[in-house]
């Protein structure tokens, strides 16, 4: 390790506290991977309850909606239902137009990188762009790193660049 950075700026700095710098990273990785691990069981069991919620949601939706409209003290129950469907309609078409243009938009773009299976990343990237927050984000960041650890900094950067203008196109869009 000494002898690959002795071209750096600030050599003699970093080899005299080299393995301070090593003990705090170590550290600082080891609190970052215990934090992450310890919170994977909240996770599952999150996603595990959104899907058995959201599957028995739309199993049951029509005698979900009944119990409702006789709980609901309203006069137009059966308008605001309307409502909501077309508003949840909207939302369905609106994020699945959204998903193809990030999608395109992705797919171009690894394209012009020269990342190998652009197609494929483009339509992955469109898949999750139906996760709210996390969306395309899991998949641009990862390749990024990999590309960096390739030694392609100018790729991944690239990948950042157009991961920034993917984030930007979600927010405007879903506005």
């Amino acid at each position: 390790i000494i002898n690959s950075i002795k071209d750096l700026p600030y050599s003699d700095l970093i080899k005299d506290n080299l393995s301070t710098i090593v003990t705090k990273l170590g550290g600082f990785l080891i609190g970052l991977v215990s934090g992450s691990v310890s919170e994977i069981p909240i996770v599952v069991l999150s996603l595990f309850v959104t899907f058995f919620t959201a599957y028995y949601i739309l199993v049951d939706w029509d005698k979900l909606q009944g119990k409702i409209k006789d709980i609901l003290p309203y006069k137009n129950k059966h308008l605001m239902f309307v409502k909501i469907e077309t508003v949840i309609d909207d939302i369905l078409k609106g994020t699945f137009v959204l998903a193809i243009i990030e999608a395109v938009v992705a797919a171009i773009g690894f394209w012009i990188l020269g990342i190998k299976f652009a197609i494929l990343f483009g339509f992955l990237i469109g898949l999750f762009a139906f996760i709210p927050a996390l969306g395309p984000l899991a998949i641009w960041v990862p390749l990024a790193l990999i590309e960096l650890s390739k030694q392609n900094p100018g790729v991944a950067i690239g990948i950042v660049i157009l991961g920034l203008i993917l984030m930007y196109i979600d927010a405007i869009v879903r506005i």
